[in-house]
């Protein structure tokens, strides 16, 4: 009965499962009449989500028949598991009727002999042992159906976990999608919004620029039609002027007719008169030809001079380049002097190192006159290398001397810029000169045209003369041009040359600068050398003191010795100096006692030497570091003016690039952006027209800045 019911929750449970996988199919059967009349589109459109519905409900029903395999096999087990529970139960139920009797048959027994009780015992140990395999076998099954169950449970929990696992992956993928896509949108809208003031600007940049387009090509064709409307009104003048001049022409014509008639009816005398008064004419129009060519002589007489007073500059101008080719010869004597003054110091250090090594290998041989002859040598020596020497070297005289060129070189260079600057000025007002004197000459010409458009006769050859002179005048311009372009590329052939012999300078003073940086190195050198060799004599002398105090010992009396001991304990506390004074004062008064003074007294007077020439080594040393100390300031203030004069000629090169790049700039435009800029309110627009300006005008960064912070403080305020 409970399989019967088992089967039938499952067979309903499956129907139920199929009523909800598939309620669609069913109606679409059941409205299968009403799809004929649907066209052909709607039917393969039906037709294709209808066999996306099958594959959907193809997955579903393996799910299902999956999920039915799986509860027949738990319905097995549970059959097999209800099975043997009745079998226990049905088992179980006569055992309380076999202990009665096992009670029972006891107590019976009792009355009876032994042997029936044991026969009686044996069927029963046989239904024990029955019940017991009997219920091994239901463990067994209860054990595989619980196994069983197990497994599908584990497997379902397996299923799950997977699920779980993969819906965590999708999620957590999923998720990181929507990062990725909020930072890829964050990225494109910061992207899209500089992309966007970049466009902005752009167009501002590019409106401004046509607005200034606009503006020149305005100006340009204002400028067509004022040069149009006035060679109109020259033709027209010429026109006239041609007209008249053909009705004057007509004029005299006519009147020389009439002159011709006149004179074939009147005398001789007025005829002569006429002559006379042509011959007058003629006079005056000589003499205005003369004072032309006299002032035409003039103009080539001064374009000589000029001429002259070019060549004149010329020469001076090599004559300086000479003066400075000179000044450049005898700085490079000086420093070959200097050069084999220091390879003959080289030479004689060599020679004294030779000499000290020679004195040293044959120290073993000589005795101790010998030896205090040779130390009286090596002092002279010393003191001659440090006072006297073969060609003596003042090092301050040296050092200073790259210095004080310098400066002259700075000073002559400054004085060529000035005179080469002064010579332009004069250049340009002898041009202005120029240009107002051909301005008179051409008014002359003009009024002296108007003259001789009175006399017909000489008109063409006064014509002529003037065209000539026009063309002499011409001639003189281009000349005066040529002039005025030879001397701006001397100009700046000189600035070249100015800037080639400044740079020049640089390297001879970068140059002098390591010479005296070697040479203060190489005094600093044989200022140790002679440190090492004085301590040097000093320990061999202290060497040499220690081995005669040791000789003294040996030589002074005991009783000597008992008192210079006792001195020297009532002194102890006295200095070293004074402790040596009085050990050299007793040792000198011993030794004047004994045979040997003379000896003693010349080592006395060797170790005064030495002191005095030890203390001269350090004042020595003392004043060569003062120098360098001296030198090093007064370079590196060299150093900083120089890079003070560098920053503003740079200044002043890029100033003087503004002013040129300013003049090209289109005043109407400027004129448009300036009245722009002082009329609009807004802070934006304002710094929009404020980089208009700076660039027409070349602002430098400093002064874009302080507008910049101009501009804010007043939008604060």
């Amino acid at each position: 009965m409970l399989n019967q019911k088992f089967f039938q929750q499952c067979t309903a449970h499956y129907c139920f499962s199929s009523n909800i996988f598939f309620p669609q199919v069913d109606f679409k059967f059941k409205n299968k009449k009403k799809m004929d009349v649907i066209s052909k589109k709607d039917l393969i459109e039906t037709v294709t989500r209808q066999e996306e519905e099958l594959k959907r409900y193809k997955k579903r029903f393996q799910d299902v028949v999956t999920a039915h395999k799986n509860l027949i096999k738990e319905k097995e087990a549970l059959e097999l598991s209800l099975k043997i529970m009745t079998d226990s139960v049905g088992t179980t139920k006569p055992q309380p009727e076999s202990s009665a009797t096992k009670q029972e048959e006891p107590s019976e027994e009792e009355k009876g002999t032994d042997v029936p009780s044991i026969e009686a015992q044996d069927p029963e140990g046989k239904q024990s042992d029955d019940s017991n395999v009997a219920l091994r076998t239901q463990l067994n099954k209860l054990m595989k159906s619980l196994s069983s169950l197990s497994n599908e449970k584990s497997r379902m929990e397996v299923c799950f976990q997977t699920d779980r696992k993969q819906l965590r992956q999708e999620k957590e993928k999923l998720q990181q999608e929507m990062k990725d896509m909020k930072q890829r949108f964050e990225t494109s809208t910061k992207n899209f919004q500089s992309e966007i003031e970049n466009l902005k600007s752009k167009l501002i940049i590019s409106k401004h620029q046509r607005d200034k387009e606009l503006m020149d090509h305005g100006a340009i064709v204002r400028e067509l039609h004022q040069k149009l409307h006035d060679e109109c009104k020259k033709r027209e003048e010429l026109e006239r002027s041609v007209e008249l001049k053909d009705q004057r022409e007509q004029d005299l014509k006519n009147q020389i007719e009439t002159l011709q008639q006149k004179v074939s009816k009147t005398k001789a005398p007025l005829l002569n008169r006429l002559h006379e008064e042509m011959i007058a004419m003629k006079q005056q129009h000589m003499v205005a030809i003369q004072q032309e060519q006299e002032r035409a002589a003039k103009a080539e007489e001064q374009v000589q001079r000029l001429a002259a007073m070019h060549e004149e500059r010329v020469a001076n101008l090599e004559a300086r380049l000479a003066e400075l080719s000179l000044t450049v010869g005898s700085y490079d004597h000086l420093r070959q002097q200097d050069q084999n003054a220091i390879s003959k110091l080289k030479e004689r250090l060599a020679q004294l190192e030779n000499e000290r090594s020679e004195c040293y290998k044959d120290k073993a041989d000589l005795d101790f006159e010998a030896l205090v002859s040779r130390l009286k040598h090596l002092k002279q020596l010393v003191l001659e290398a440090s006072d006297t020497a073969e060609k003596p070297v003042d090092v301050q005289a040296i050092l200073l001397e790259g210095l004080i060129d310098k400066k002259e070189d700075n000073r002559s260079g400054g004085d060529d810029h000035t005179i080469c600057e002064q010579e332009y000025d004069l250049l340009k007002q002898e041009f202005e000169n120029y240009k107002k004197q051909f301005n008179l000459q051409q008014q002359r010409t003009l009024f002296s045209h108007t003259i001789m458009n009175d006399e017909p006769g000489e008109k063409t050859a006064l014509q002529g003369q003037i065209k000539h002179l026009k063309e002499k005048v011409n001639s003189l311009q281009n000349e005066l041009n040529r002039a005025e372009t030879d001397y701006k590329t001397k100009l700046e052939q000189q600035r070249k040359m100015f800037d080639a012999e400044k740079t020049g300078l640089k390297e001879k003073l970068i140059l002098h600068e390591n010479e005296y940086k070697s040479k203060l190195f190489a005094l600093e050198q044989q200022v140790v050398k002679q440190r090492e060799r004085a301590m040097a004599m000093v320990q061999e002398k202290e060497q040499e003191i220690h081995n005669l105090k040791d000789s003294m010992n040996f030589i002074i009396p005991a009783s000597y010795s008992q008192s210079k001991k006792g001195r020297t304990t009532s002194q102890s506390s006295d200095t070293k100096s004074s402790v040596d004074e009085d050990v050299h004062e007793s040792s000198l008064s011993g030794i004047t006692s004994t045979n040997e003074s003379p000896h003693m007294l010349h080592y006395a007077h060797e170790l005064a030497r030495r002191d005095v020439d030890i203390s001269k080594l350090r004042q020595a040393k003392h004043k060569l570091e003062m120098t360098v100390r001296d030198l090093q300031r007064i370079v590196a203030a060299e150093r900083d003016q120089f890079s003070q004069d560098i920053m503003k000629l740079k200044e002043e090169v890029s100033r003087l690039e503004r002013c040129k790049s300013r003049e090209s700039a289109n005043l109407e435009y400027l004129k448009n952006v300036i009245l722009s800029y002082l009329t609009s309110t807004n802070s934006s627009q304002r710094l929009h027209m404020l980089n208009a300006i700076a660039f027409v005008l070349k602002f430098s960064d400093s002064e874009t800045k302080r507008a910049l912070m101009h501009i804010n403080k007043s939008t604060v305020t």
